[in-house]
């Protein structure tokens, strides 16, 4: 279960870490109307509680052919408006004039986004990656609808069937306990890794007023 989790969310993180970046990125620098317009849709899809889109992705993943599969959970969480939301503030906060230096010098967008936007949101992605991942470790209700086959189950659904089966299992909470103990290892292990990224901030912009 705990391999499972971590697969999923680890997948899961990476694509949304991605996409957000890309898209954000194409809204901050492309300024226009159809910009705005799209980051318009996101943001109203934000405000869209989580349990509205259950039914429409689970009949897309029927007629994908992807229900009950990890494939398939990992695909209905791989966007995220919220990751779009965070990396465009902090995409914002990059000065221009950085930007048109290095256009003038002839660089592509693909050596801008590496060179000089990477660089200085490393500890916005590496916090948006922790709370993705945090959130798909321990996400329960949409996996406990796409993936039916105890094998293929993640951890939190693991934990409730080792809460609820019986036996001495059932009434036994220092087993539980421990348990539970174990499945918060990865995230605490993650964010021991993010945390010197994560508490450095911006230390500079490259720009002197």
């Amino acid at each position: 279960f705990m391999y499972n989790s971590l697969t999923v969310a680890l997948l899961t993180s990476l694509l949304v870490v991605v996409n957000s970046l890309l898209f954000a990125y194409a809204v901050v620098q492309w300024r226009g109307k159809v910009s705005r317009l799209l980051y318009g849709v996101v943001m109203a899809c934000y405000m869209l509680p989580g349990a509205v889109t259950y039914i429409p992705c689970y009949i897309i993943l029927a007629k994908l052919h992807l229900l009950d599969t990890h494939i398939g959970l990992i695909f209905s969480n791989a966007v995220s408006a919220m990751g779009v939301f965070y990396l465009h503030q902090a995409l914002k906060k990059i000065h221009p004039s950085l930007m048109e230096a290095a256009r003038i010098d002839g660089a592509g967008e693909w050596t801008l986004l590496r060179t000089i936007v990477l660089p200085q949101i490393k500890p916005v992605l590496a916090t948006l990656f922790l709370l993705i991942f945090i959130t798909n470790y321990n996400s329960y209700m949409w996996p406990s609808l796409v993936i039916t086959s105890p094998s293929l189950n993640l951890i939190s659904i693991g934990i409730r069937q080792y809460f609820i089966s019986g036996g001495d299992y059932g009434f036994n909470w220092s087993n539980i306990m421990a348990a539970s103990a174990i499945v918060v290892m990865p995230m605490l292990f993650l964010f021991l890794l993010c945390q010197r990224i994560i508490l450095s901030g911006f230390s500079d912009n490259g720009v002197k007023e």
